[in-house]
């Protein structure tokens, strides 16, 4: 009797929760095909590459040094070295990553709740069809999540920030600074953790801190500058954003605000898709108003109350603000606050209710989370253990089949063709009309255009997307039979192979 009822009051029931997410985390782990973010082949190329001691994109048919963040590349480095391409391997490293970062937070954050609060929060931060449509793709926003919860854990749980000695303050810098590495927008939590540091008066730890984290970060920096004379890879676009006007950076940010305030109060841990029919906008907006408010007033009674809270209002604060800022908008970006903004909701509830009715509270949300999510959690694994682990590839085996080896090949999706059909290339020409690129084309000896229908991340609509932009250039020069012979086609995969005619070359 004793065991049954130790594990119904979580001796044996949290433990046996986490194993579950985590093998469901694994089979789950093909629900994004490797190869869909683009991104994800090139943290893999870039990881290569760091192995051989080179920092140029090997897919860039002249040398190019890929300015994308090292982090992940990083992360992928011992796994690569060690067992290659294993794309499968891979797949469940990025799916365990995600649990860690989810279950360090998880312990660092839950310490005071009861045995059924701890079980509806660890349910509530992990098991959602927002979370596990991650798995898949080997993404920064999941290694960040990894670090991200192991540094909340070191800081807080294991108190390295309030009294930790000299060495352990430099690696809490070293994996901020690699935090910083893996997503830019990691600069909020330094500055949180620095914060922190300076309210608790530990001014010469706050200094080390700094330091560390400057050092682990100069090196990407000054390549960065020199070879494209920015700090990184993100100067240009907020050089786009300024150029919108006060007016329509107002309107971007308040836009922003409410599409993130959506995602997480309706499609995370309240799926309302799942049981209310499309449009219904106030049930929508009285969601919103029921989770942003716990959550801020969860900040309001708790922000003076511990270090941790402290911390995480103001990293809270400052995430979203870059977000709401940013001139791209998706929802992969807020995965790293998204446990936070949990955390803020439960705080909420503890301080607008009494002690005596949190328990039925925690009760009815873990029901709506598991009501609302089931079908998504089901179509996740079903759909991964069903699905292949990468891509279509048809295209690519076809060009690696039919084009010399040093043949110049144009296309967005240089990557991709490198990687699978082991063809340099690039990504763009110059020029803008049709005769320039052309000429430029001529000039460059390339052999062939190879299009692929692609969707990108939407922008801002007052602030031009030059990816966007480059895309819809070639896929209407692709038209232009005065300069090109149509070869392959494969509609299935969304791509296309011209060869640039002779007369032209």
């Amino acid at each position: 009797m004793k065991s049954v009822k130790g594990f119904f009051t979580g001796k044996f029931l949290l433990p046996a929760e986490a194993l579950a997410i985590l093998l469901l985390m694994i089979l789950g782990r093909r629900a994004v095909p490797f190869g869909s973010y683009v991104d994800d082949i090139k943290w893999v190329l870039a990881a290569e590459n760091f192995l051989k001691g080179s920092l140029h994109a090997q897919c860039i048919v002249f040398p190019y040094i890929e300015l994308m963040n090292w982090g992940t590349s990083l992360l992928l480095m011992p796994v690569i070295a060690l067992f290659g391409r294993n794309v499968p391997l891979l797949q469940i490293y990025s799916a365990t990553a995600l649990f860690l970062g989810m279950i360090l937070f998880f312990f660092s954050t839950a310490e005071n709740k009861s045995a059924a609060g701890k079980t509806a929060y660890l349910f509530i931060l992990t098991l959602n069809g927002f979370v596990l449509s991650f798995l898949g793709g080997i993404t920064s926003e999941v290694f960040y999540m990894f670090l991200f919860g192991g540094l909340v854990y070191l800081g807080f749980r294991k108190k390295w920030l309030e009294n930790g000695t000299i060495l352990e303050i430099a690696a809490f810098a070293a994996l901020s600074g690699l935090l910083v590495l893996t997503r830019s927008i990691g600069a909020a939590f330094v500055i949180a953790a620095a914060a922190e540091m300076l309210v608790a008066r530990r001014y010469r730890a706050a200094l080390l801190y700094g330091g560390v984290v400057a050092a682990c970060v100069l090196p990407s920096v000054v390549v960065s500058r020199l070879s494209s004379g920015a700090f990184t890879f993100y100067d240009s676009y907020w050089g786009l954003l300024l150029k919108m006007g006060a007016a329509n950076i107002f309107k971007s940010f308040f836009a922003n605000l409410y599409f993130y305030a959506k995602g997480l109060s309706c499609l995370t841990f309240i799926n309302l898709p799942a049981f209310l029919p499309a449009g219904l906008t106030p049930v929508k907006l009285l969601f919103i108003a029921v989770f942003s408010g716990l959550s801020a007033f969860g900040i309001a009674r708790n922000f003076g109350k511990s270090s941790l809270a402290r911390f995480l209002a103001v990293y809270f604060v400052l995430y979203f603000t870059v977000c709401a800022l940013w001139m791209f908008f998706s929802p992969r970006y807020v995965l790293p606050v998204y446990p936070v903004f949990v955390y803020w909701v439960f705080k909420g509830l503890e301080a607008a209710l009494p002690e005596r009715s949190r328990g039925p509270a925690c009760a009815a949300l873990l029901f709506a989370a598991a009501a609302t999510n089931a079908g998504a959690v089901y179509g996740t694994i079903a759909g991964s253990v069903k699905s292949p682990p990468g891509l279509g590839q048809e295209t690519y085996k076809w060009i690696e089949q039919n084009t010399r080896p040093d043949d110049l090949i144009v296309s967005m999706d240089i990557a991709r063709i490198y990687y699978y059909a082991r063809r340099r290339g690039l990504p763009s020409l110059p020029g803008e009309t049709p005769e320039e690129l052309a000429g430029s084309a001529a000039g460059l000896k390339a052999r062939y255009l190879v299009t692929k229908e692609a969707s990108y991340t939407p922008s801002n609509p007052y602030a031009g997307d030059p990816i966007v932009r480059q895309y819809g250039k070639l896929m209407s020069f692709a038209q232009h039979k005065e300069y090109l012979d149509k070869i392959y086609e494969n509609p299935g995969e969304g791509t296309a192979v011209y060869r640039f005619k002779k007369s032209k070359l």
